[in-house]
């Protein structure tokens, strides 16, 4: 083994953070040391080492130039070996690779093959072996296909002794990618069990490593050194990395670890060797493959880390992920040392590539940007607008991403977006694709297909082809404007406008002519688009919330449809028509507005300025009433140039919890990570100044860890709750304890949530008022003086975040609350589903509207009044709005509409003068920004990307919505207007990170924060 030249750069994206590595390489004989084998060396074979060392060199100098499989046993480069090639980092072997075919003529299809169980994994290739697995409820099982003419050569089921979990749907049961080590090939499932099979289907050895435990199941995938197999096992109850003999599946070593995660493994030689590369939710961590040793450790990640190593074959190292930050490390030297970081465009789900001296970051909102490898400039983004989860890989001088509608983009690895070809699969993919003997094998939902040019003798229809029947039929059609013959009174405005997608309505609608109408209904895409509506609005827009393939197909034909539709919007436009459009919603605006907005400096309260003004108390989570409204007048309706004045800045704890404002003190329930303590801290709201604070301690570990919620102020009674579910009363006079409860643990709440208790709590009457959610309570109701519990409802199925909120229906007040009738796995808990009514002084369960359902529930229900009750949330579960009534047996519910054209992730949305407001995006795709519907569900505007919001905190005042966006730190000051969009003024005074904390206002006063800072600005 040749090693190459020591100044090796490594690229590492992640859900949340960075890594490095650094690398060298021994020549000794196997169990002796350099000395023993130099001393056996004759004056003879000194020559054959010179020569040896000088073709060494060569050599190395030669892999350099080519990193796939950089420090891989022999063999490897020239294979598929494992997720995104040899090492894991998503180089291929530079080949004659096809860019042009086309699935329905089979121009450029060696073959397709039908895949007989369903699986999010990747296949691998080995020399004439193509190797995937597939699982569902009855079975798992893996399966081998002939490389050179699709035929399935085997399919071989694993037998389990445990129940398959349920595991979330983005995932699946068989999500892992399978490795090689050049004679044997291995599996591992949701269920734990881990096989491995030679290349003809027989059993070598089995193992069950204990069922993997984790919000979204089992999702690292396998690698392997020629010798060994690593598994990076990374779950709630035990974390870990195994390495097992690959010929007999024995141990070899296996280290504990701390951090969940969902990357999966990297092998890279860099300066010091071979190197074993593993991210986790806090750290990005290098072991020695052949004994475990951990050789380094950065602590640089955070959250929910699925991106996976990438590197370039030299000495860079870049780790990413959303909501956090890239970081690019040099390798060489003793230690690494970190290069630069970007926190504009970051991943989700698919890892980053470096290549050709360059970084590419693809997102789950569509983009992929383009970063120079030593600076981290950002060279170029170019918006997809469809998710990505397969990773982008570099063959030669070219880029080959897939988004999930299955469309192959390739582009130039270049300075410069340079497209080569974009090509249909005609069916989603979420795979990665694999390339070895110059050909590309391409995982579909349904098909497996290998892209090759046939040579004259091979049959297009190869054995073992499904091309004809699994090959979805191509309709389009040229996207040009029907033949068109003008007519009179088509230079007049159009006033019965048809449906055509929102931008246009929101830029263009008033200056639209008739003729332009006309020519825009004659494309074949507008009408293309207009019969998939009309075929989901016959079964129900609910319809086009599920998973069904229908649903799927309709789906993929409306996003590619539409996109036509406005690619040729621009031949009709006028010139000025165009940049109105594309000022509001061209590639250009969401680069513009994700552009890096320069932290302002900030602007101070004159001396003698007057910072004394009346208003009401913020008193609990969204204020007064607990609708994100505030009474208070006379706020300002332009910021100076540097934002608002700032009276004060602190530090705090990471996290997201909010502040309570009452008279001139600011509480905050703050969270010291380090010391594993939550602080509950009061402060002068005038200077900001911290006047006491009072600790306890509060041991775990949780996805997003850090402060949560706000706490609840009255009668001189604090009521606290934090992430742990420890909940306390606490005399603000004497900042002594009245009572405490641990929620989790006294009602028998066992595994703590993945995302913790997110409990804000809620008073009424004599009453203090939380959802615990366990199996053997649902609301509780606890005495505001003694702690007692009072009542208690029955299990509401599964744990959500979501706080009660009181509402009014027939004059009475009623408790609501959603019920997960299933979890996040699709298990079934509960009887309720959607929305729950309570008796608010007993516990009754009044009524409940079942024709909603989240598996992942945040936001509370808003009163919308008129007995009217609106539910929503993210991950795709859009909203609906129900009546209650009272009739001779109660209370009933009546549906007044569902729709998925709105949909809140953390925060309710706010009612105002008739008109919901609500940060629409969440990280299931949506990217509706800022939105307003009214009350019979019509959406009014979106402000999409421009700018999106990022699930930052948002409060209405004076007719004004003051806004963060979540992931950028921008506080925004916009109209709360339903006719139209308004920025009225921006600046930056946070940090770019996960700002998602709910604001403050009370005297005139603002309060925001990010995860290091909160201030306090004067906004009258």
């Amino acid at each position: 083994m040749s090693n190459l030249p020591s100044g090796s750069i490594i690229v590492l994206a992640n859900g949340y953070g960075i890594t490095a590595s650094v690398t060298g390489a021994t020549c000794c004989k196997r169990g002796k040391t350099p000395v023993a084998n130099a001393m056996q060396l004759t004056i003879a074979g000194l020559r054959h080492v010179v020569l040896a060392l000088v073709f060494t060199t060569l050599l190395a100098s030669a892999r350099a130039a080519d990193p796939s499989g950089a420090g891989l046993p022999k063999g490897f480069a020239e294979q598929w070996p494992s997720l995104r090639g040899p090492g894991g980092y998503g180089v291929g072997k530079p080949a004659n690779t096809m860019t042009q075919w086309d699935v329905q003529t089979g121009e450029g299809i060696l073959w397709s093959a039908k895949v007989p169980l369903a699986g999010n994994n990747s296949p691998i290739v080995w020399r004439d072996h193509v190797f995937m697995s597939g699982a569902d409820e009855m079975r798992q099982s893996v399966f081998c296909f002939d490389a050179n003419t699709g035929k399935q050569l085997w399919i071989k089921d694993v037998a389990t002794s445990v129940q398959r979990p349920k595991v979330n749907k983005d995932a699946g049961l068989a999500a892992p990618t399978m490795a090689s080590d050049g004679t044997r090939v291995f599996a591992i499932f949701a269920t734990g069990d881990l096989v491995a099979f030679d290349f003809d289907g027989n059993l070598v050895w089995k193992k069950n490593l204990g069922l993997p435990n984790n919000p979204y199941g089992m999702g690292s995938s396998l690698i392997s050194d020629g010798q060994r197999l690593f598994i990076q096992y990374d779950h709630r109850e035990t974390q870990k990395v195994i390495a097992l003999e690959c010929h007999s599946g024995k141990p070899v070593w296996q280290k504990a670890r701390e951090h969940i995660s969902w990357s999966s493994p990297a092998l890279i030689r860099a300066a010091k060797g071979l190197q074993l590369i593993l991210n986790d939710e806090k750290n990005v961590t290098a072991y020695d493959p052949v004994t475990g040793k951990q050789l380094w450790q950065i602590e640089c990640l955070g959250g929910e880390v699925a991106p996976s190593p990438a590197f370039n074959g030299k000495d860079i190292l870049v780790v990413a992920n959303e909501y956090a930050q890239a970081t690019a490390i040099k390798l060489t030297g003793e230690s690494p040392r970190i290069m630069w970081h970007y926190d504009d465009y970051l991943p989700e789900i698919a890892s980053p590539l470096a290549a050709g001296g360059l970084v590419f970051i693809p997102t789950s909102y569509g983009d992929v940007a383009c970063l120079d490898e030593t600076t981290g400039k950002e060279l170029w983004v170019h918006h997809f607008d469809v998710d990505l989860l397969s990773s982008p890989i570099q063959v030669g001088d070219r880029i080959y991403q897939i988004d999930f509608e299955g469309t192959v983009h390739i582009f130039k690895a270049a300075r410069s977006y340079i497209e080569v070809a974009t090509i249909e699969m005609g069916q989603q993919v979420y795979a990665t694709p694999a390339f070895a003997n110059g050909c590309i094998y391409i995982r579909g939902e349904e098909s497996l297909y290998c892209i090759r040019k046939r040579k004259p003798s091979e049959n297009p229809f190869q054995q073992g082809s499904a091309m004809a029947k699994n090959t979805a039929t191509k309709n389009a059609v040229p996207n040009k404007p029907a033949p068109w013959t003008p007519r009179p009174g088509d230079d007049q405005l159009a006033t019965n406008m048809s449906w055509m997608p929102w931008d246009l309505h929101e830029t263009l609608d008033g200056s639209l002519t008739v003729g332009q109408l006309r020519q825009f209904t004659a494309l074949p895409s507008f009408k293309a688009c207009l019969a998939i509506r009309e075929d989901i609005q016959s079964r129900g827009w609910g319809f086009f919330s599920l998973e069904g393939n229908d649903f799927k197909k309709n789906k993929s034909d409306y996003y590619k449809q539409s996109n036509e539709f406005m690619s040729a919007v621009s031949k009709i436009l006028t010139d000025e028509q165009m940049a109105g459009f594309e000022q509001a919603f061209g590639p250009g605006a969401a680069a513009l507005n994700a552009a890096p907005m320069a932290k302002a400096v900030e602007n101070r309260v004159a001396p003698n300025q007057n910072t004394d003004f009346p208003g009401t108390n913020w008193a609990q989570f969204m204020g007064p009433t607990r609708t994100g409204k505030s009474e208070e007048k006379g706020l300002l309706r332009k910021w100076p140039e540097n934002g608002p004045p700032v009276l004060w800045t602190v530090n705090v704890g990471d996290g997201y919890a909010g502040p309570a404002i009452v008279g001139d003190k600011v509480y905050l329930l703050d969270r010291e990570e380090a010391e594993q303590r939550d602080v509950f801290k009061c402060y002068d709201l005038k200077t900001g100044d911290e006047l006491w604070q009072h600790a306890y301690d509060t041991s775990g570990k949780i996805i997003y860890p850090g402060s949560r919620t706000v706490p609840t102020i009255e009668n001189g009674l604090a009521y606290i709750c934090g992430g742990f579910g420890h909940l306390h009363c606490i005399d603000l006079n004497t900042q002594q304890v009245v009572w405490g409860k641990d929620l989790w643990s006294d009602f028998k709440g066992g595994e703590l949530p993945a995302w913790g208790v997110a409990q804000n709590p809620l008073t009424y009457k004599d009453l203090v008022i939380v959802a615990v959610q366990t199996d053997i309570v649902g609301v509780v109701a606890f005495d505001k003086k003694t702690g007692d519990v009072r009542w208690t409802t029955q299990p509401l199925g599964d744990y959500s975040y979501v706080n009660p909120s009181l509402v009014t229906i027939e004059g009475e007040q009623h408790l609501t609350m959603v019920a997960a009738a299933s979890n996040w796995r699709g298990e079934s808990k509960s009887d309720y589903q959607g929305v729950v009514g309570i008796a608010p002084d007993s516990g009754e369960i009044l009524w409940n509207y079942k024709n909603w359902d989240c598996g992942i529930p945040i936001p509370p229900i808003v009163d919308a009044g008129k007995n009217r009750l609106y539910v929503g949330a993210g991950y795709r579960s859009g909203c609906a709005l129900f009546e209650v009534k009272k009739n001779k047996d109660g209370f009933a519910t009546e549906e007044i509409f569902k729709t998925m054209d709105f949909g809140t992730h953390i925060h309710p949305p706010i009612l105002h003068d008739g008109h919901f407001y609500a940060h629409c995006s969440d990280s299931r795709g949506r990217q509706d920004g800022l939105t307003c519907m009214s009350l019979d569900g019509e959406v009014k505007w979106q402000s999409k990307k421009s700018p999106i919001f990022n699930k930052g905190g948002f409060i209405i005042a004076d007719d004004l919505i003051i806004s963060v966006d979540g992931k950028f730190g921008i506080l925004y000051l916009t109209e709360a207007n339903p006719n139209q969009f308004t920025i009225l003024s921006k600046v930056r005074l946070l940090d770019k990170s996960r700002c998602w904390a709910p604001l403050a206002l009370s005297r005139g006063k603002l309060i925001i924060r990010d995860d290091k800072q909160m201030k306090c600005l004067l906004v009258k």
